[in-house]
């Protein structure tokens, strides 16, 4: 029985630190989406001047 717990403990703990370094990844892929958007959009309509 123990060792089964320890197994379960060791399986949960692994896929707890995938689920974290998951979330991050997403986060960070989130954040440079959303800086890629403003900047396109910024020079989308951005006035352009012809002289």
């Amino acid at each position: 029985m123990q060792v089964r717990d320890r197994i379960h403990r060791s399986i949960n703990e692994s896929t707890n630190s995938r689920v974290v370094m998951w979330s991050f990844f997403e986060a960070l892929i989130l954040i440079a989406m959303t800086l890629g958007q403003v900047y396109y959009l910024k020079r989308f309509f951005e006035v352009r001047r012809v002289v």
